[in-house]
């Protein structure tokens, strides 16, 4: 048996699993108000005349109680509340207000010394990813209308990314964001893609205020952290496309022959994406979508 080959794959699979929990954290930590403050260092209190120089002790609770004996007046110390911490809240559930809020606070944080070494260590990727942005221009063709705009390859610089552009549902009609691992375009004829597919979810267009951006980051977050296990190869990219009558999310794959592995990355998707029994997802091969005769591809699968 082949050893070298079962631990560089045993190492693969670790790798993905260390960067899932990582994207999942980084996740978690976002959608908290905000980093707990380290305390300062205690300041000492300037001498006053006729003083010592040092800081009154916290006043003593005194209360009367009846110990056996008439009048007894015990000392208690005072009660201290704890601290309330915030409810943990699912990133993708958060307003992009509450994330640069959250973001400035960090920020603040980091300039003020306040952070801790560790905080600041940014932790890898599997990939490195791209982001595209699609504009539409008369006087333009189609690919050069694509413009690539930043990539990275940690989940500190995603979460930098993602806060600082424009939201999904914030695009103009008729513009696209795609993120696609570097290397690849995110077009049909690009060698990565055009023996692949896609999964196709349409959503109405009242869903853009609801449903939109929460779908697109949680497929953004499912990629970067290799969420797919060991199909996660096989991921290309995704594409959101805002359009007049209803707006489309596609997630890309290398392979449209492959069962096994297009199906699993569409139960995983719908898992995390919440689909439900109402919406369906179809899974079209990018061969069929260029030669469709109407407007309607087949599904090569749904769920």
């Amino acid at each position: 048996p082949d050893t070298g080959n079962s631990q560089r794959l045993a190492r693969s699979q670790q790798h993905r699993d260390f960067i899932s929990k990582v994207v999942t954290a980084t996740a978690t930590n976002k959608a908290q108000s905000g980093p707990e403050k380290w305390p300062k260092k205690a300041r000492r209190t300037k001498k006053k005349r006729g003083g010592a120089g040092r800081a009154p002790l916290p006043k003593v609770a005194e209360e009367t109680v009846e110990d056996g004996e008439p009048n007894v007046t015990v000392s208690r110390p005072p009660q201290v509340t704890p601290l309330e911490r915030p409810q943990r809240r699912d990133m993708a559930t958060s307003t992009t207000e509450e994330i640069e809020e959250v973001d400035r606070k960090q920020t603040e944080a980091v300039n003020s010394g306040e952070f801790p070494p560790e905080y600041l260590i940014k932790h890898p990727l599997q990939n490195s990813w791209t982001l595209w942005y699609y504009e539409p221009d008369r006087n333009k063709p189609w690919e050069e209308s694509q413009r690539e705009i930043t990539s990275f390859d940690t989940a500190e610089d995603f979460w930098s990314l993602y806060n600082h552009i424009k939201t999904a549902s914030e695009l103009r009609q008729g513009c696209d964001y795609s993120m696609f691992k570097q290397g690849i375009r995110p077009m049909w004829e690009d060698d990565q893609n055009k023996c692949g597919g896609r999964w196709l979810i349409n959503l109405e267009k009242k869903q853009r205020s609801t449903d939109l951006d929460n779908f697109w980051l949680e497929i953004l977050l499912c990629m970067i952290g290799e969420a797919f296990n060991e199909y996660s190869d096989d991921v290309c990219g995704a594409v959101v496309n805002i359009r007049p009558k209803g707006d489309k999310l596609g997630v890309w794959t290398s392979n449209a022959n492959s069962e096994d592995s297009v199906m699993e990355i569409g139960r995983k998707l719908k898992e995390r994406l919440r689909i439900t029994p109402k919406m369906s997802m179809g899974y079209q091969a990018h061969k069929d979508t260029m030669v469709k005769a109407g407007s309607q591809t087949k599904n090569t699968y749904t769920l």
